[in-house]
């Protein structure tokens, strides 16, 4: 999509063309506080995530990227923070399928009870994985996210900034369990989740993912160095996904949404992304 397509197909969605900010004009410096919306051309992930900190932005767009009406479609619907919230994975299938109702055909819903579920979780994945075309190259990078996405549920959300032992086992009450979700639209795989908690600080989220990229992969990786280890389940995901959403209700619930486009050339990573952060 050109810069012209974005800001047609963006008005013709209902948005205004000041809420706009092309990129490429600030250089990580505070834009006006009234855009609503970055797009750019060519932002390497590292780059990104120095705008997303910097900027009073919450929605990023890449032009040569797949799904950018969708992508607009939910910077629109994020306008209402509190509605959105309520049932973002319908309102989050709807931005990339509309007219379309999401059922068990194209969605898959699975309660993170305990730690003790995640084989029974992989296989259900699995399964309804096995009748879409297209997603066997991606099958790892899918289980990647659905695991790191599951294991945070269980061991992160419910326990606030104490995280605990992944080898022990928890097992979560009603009122802590996740729902881990995953979508089918035409081109795409999108796998969330959603805790009761609200734990999650984006910006502290984003700064850990700059940190690896500043420190370097590798000696992040190195588990026996120090500080290695912290926060690599969380790049691998953004590393091999697309249009990503942090959502946040303050200690009332958590939203994130990745996705995996079907599109892509399973040797690409660091693709050019679409994000939106939303905190609140």
């Amino acid at each position: 999509m050109t810069k012209d397509e974005l800001i047609t197909c963006y008005k013709s969605l209902g948005g205004n063309e000041s809420d706009l900010l092309e990129l490429s004009s600030t250089e990580g410096d505070k834009p006006l506080a009234a855009s609503k919306l970055a797009y750019y051309q060519d932002l390497i992930p590292h780059k990104l995530l120095v705008h997303a900190i910097n900027c009073e932005i919450e929605n990023f767009i890449a032009l040569d990227a797949p799904n950018c009406e969708a992508n607009l479609r939910l910077t629109l619907d994020l306008v209402n923070r509190e509605s959105f919230i309520k049932d973002p994975f319908v309102c989050f299938f709807e931005s990339f399928n509309p007219g379309v109702t999401m059922d068990e055909s194209n969605s898959l819903h699975y309660t993170i009870k305990s730690s003790g579920d995640k084989n029974d979780m992989r296989l259900m994945v699995d399964h309804f994985l096995d009748s879409i075309p297209k997603v066997k190259r991606f099958r790892d990078d899918i289980a990647l996210v659905a695991d790191e996405l599951f294991t945070n549920a269980v061991f992160n959300a419910p326990f606030s900034d104490v995280a605990q032992d992944r080898t022990g086992f928890i097992n979560l009450n009603k009122l802590q369990q996740g729902e881990l979700k995953v979508m089918h639209t035409p081109g795409n795989i999108h796998i969330g989740c959603s805790d009761p908690h609200g734990g999650l600080r984006v910006y502290k989220l984003l700064n850990k993912l700059k940190n690896i990229y500043d420190r370097g992969v590798g000696k992040t990786m190195n588990m026996n160095a120090q500080e290695g280890g912290g926060g690599i389940g969380h790049w691998m995901m953004y590393e091999r996904t697309e249009s990503i959403l942090l959502a946040v209700q303050k200690e009332i619930k958590t939203v994130v949404i990745f996705t995996v486009p079907l599109t892509r050339c399973k040797s690409e990573f660091g693709w050019n992304k679409s994000m939106h952060l939303c905190e609140f």
